[in-house]
């Protein structure tokens, strides 16, 4: 088996290997659920199999338990660190202790994924960052180690980024923005919906006739 050291590495080396990108200065609404997207990608990315998991890699540790459950139907359980042996690996029969060290191996892999997602995802929010937004977070001893990337988020959600009417109109407004060049019309119409329904979990309604002027204005420029 690969060096767990190696695969936590690896990891963290492929998410920061996609840097989140760049805000200057207060992060707008706009800019801070783009960046979630990308944390959401790289998330993603990650392969883990832990139960909670499924088709969603790390996803869990962008949303937050309560998030994720509602989108997924998956109740996350925050991983912990496995022994470097299984608990029970001499009870049984050679056969059912080979199992034993197949299912170890794999639980020890799947933290040093999650290890690794922490600290890449981390490093990116960061370098995404001003450090006025997440300096707080620092600790004495172990600086950002222990850091979690909801932690960046819920920081930002908490202090700095908030949707006022500024925020809201600035959110609808891109909504409208029409067709954007080389788009597809049916990847447009794909992207209103989208975007639809993200704007109604932040409170924001666009009806489904608003919807379809801004539909027809894009067939139009198209």
């Amino acid at each position: 088996m690969v060096e767990l050291s190696t695969i936590e590495k690896t990891t963290q080396n492929a998410v920061v290997e996609s840097p989140f990108t760049r805000i200057q200065g207060l992060p707008t609404w706009l800019q801070k659920t783009r960046l979630i997207e990308e944390m959401e990608e790289a998330a993603m990315a990650c392969d883990v199999s832990y139960p909670w998991a499924g088709d969603y890699g790390l996803l869990a540790l962008i949303d937050g338990p309560v998030k994720y459950l509602a989108r997924t139907g998956l109740n996350y359980v925050e991983p912990v660190k496995p022994t470097p042996q299984h608990p029970t690996i001499n009870v049984g029969t050679a056969a059912i202790i080979k199992q034993k060290e197949v299912e170890n191996d794999l639980w020890l892999r799947d933290y040093a994924v999650f290890l690794g997602f922490i600290k890449g995802c981390g490093e990116n929010m960061r370098n995404a960052l001003c450090s006025k937004y997440y300096e707080q977070l620092k600790e004495d001893t172990f600086k950002y180690k222990r850091i979690k990337p909801r932690q960046y988020l819920t920081e930002l959600e908490t202090k700095w980024v908030f949707l006022d009417e500024r925020q809201r109109k600035t959110l609808i407004d891109n909504y409208e923005r029409g067709w954007e060049e080389n788009e597809h019309i049916s990847a447009f119409a794909t992207r209103l919906d989208d975007e639809q329904t993200k704007l109604l979990a932040d409170g924001i309604t666009i009806s489904d006739e608003n919807k379809k002027i801004t539909l027809h204005i894009g067939n139009v420029e198209l």
